[in-house]
């Protein structure tokens, strides 16, 4: 299912309004229009929503009132007839003559004008005991408690299309950006450009390299192009970029071919959500550097941010998603 939103902020709300929290962001892409009408439509944002299954609903079950009401006199039938029959069961034992005992003689007993005097229970002596079990049979079972959505969520996951892994340009001259809120942008290049073995480090924003000139706008990018295409070599720029609009400006100034941004599995997924939404209003994000990965139990958080996985702790990652 595809939606679409002014802001990748709106975007994120839609999604929530109309689908429930349980809905779950798989790509999101910032659409900028072409074609001489582009200065009347502005740049919007689509995403696309996967729906996880809804858990089965527990049966619809009729309980008569009137009837639990009256579990308990049934109890007490029960009781009654359990000891009837043992009543019974005493009568009808032989006595040592071989005679049936019958019981005490109530005949001329002083307790003879007693109401239960005379008296004789007929029928099977279970005949109390089977009512109750034929009432009890008609009071259903409690319902089943709810199926746990995991399940579901876990086929869910494990049926989800594979993404590619994003892999790092081969042109010489091509500029690859990579992106941080603070310093990490540095150390990330630098494993890259030792990985290509074709690379070449710069930096830009809040970043410097000694002996490197920084990236400011796009003729120092351009330059740092042609000295990779005469290198043979791939530039790849550290950037270091807050959520300030100046520096979101710089990122898409000098107009790299490719955007990463590192982000930290170990930080808050609500402030890296913020960030790499601030960052994907200003440049288009090819993949996700994540650092921190080893340090933390749960660095499957990232997978939320909807970018495929390229980079994890200083190697090409093996997966797009941890």
């Amino acid at each position: 299912m595809q939606l679409s939103a002014p802001t990748i902020d709106d975007l994120r709300q839609k999604v929530r309004d109309e689908h429930g929290p349980s809905a779950r962001i798989v790509s999101a892409e910032k659409v900028i229009p072409r074609g001489i009408g582009r200065i009347r439509k502005p740049t919007y944002f689509e995403a696309v929503v996967e729906l996880p299954d809804a858990p089965p609903s527990p049966p619809d079950v009729q309980v008569d009132p009137a009837a639990r009401h009256g579990i308990a006199s049934l109890l007490a039938d029960a009781e009654d007839a359990e000891d009837a029959d043992g009543m019974l069961r005493r009568t009808a034992l032989p006595s040592p003559t071989g005679a049936p005992h019958t019981g005490p003689s109530h005949t001329g007993s002083p307790h003879s004008g007693s109401p239960h005097s005379g008296s004789q229970r007929t029928g099977s002596p279970h005949t109390g005991f089977d009512e109750l079990m034929a009432s009890l049979a008609g009071f259903a079972a409690p319902p089943p408690p709810a199926a746990s959505a995991l399940p579901a969520l876990l086929e869910l996951e494990a049926a989800r299309p594979s993404v590619a892994v994003p892999v790092l340009p081969n042109v010489p001259g091509d500029l690859v950006a990579v992106v941080s809120a603070g310093q990490d942008a540095l150390a990330v290049a630098q494993a890259m450009c030792r990985v290509s073995g074709a690379g070449e480090l710069r930096a830009a924003g809040g970043i410097k390299v000694r002996g490197r000139a920084s990236l400011t706008d796009r003729r120092s990018a351009l330059l740092a192009r042609a000295d990779g295409v005469e290198a043979g070599m791939v530039v790849f720029c550290a950037f270091g970029a807050e959520s300030s609009d100046d520096a979101l400006a710089a990122l898409g100034a000098i107009d790299p071919d490719q955007v990463w941004v590192v982000v930290d599995a170990g930080r808050k997924p609500d402030d890296t959500q913020r960030w790499v939404d601030r960052v994907a209003t200003a440049v288009d994000i090819a993949a996700l550097a994540v650092v921190g990965a080893a340090s933390t139990a749960t660095p499957q958080t990232v997978n939320s941010l909807g970018i495929p996985v390229g980079w994890v702790d200083g190697a090409p990652a093996a997966a797009a998603r941890l």
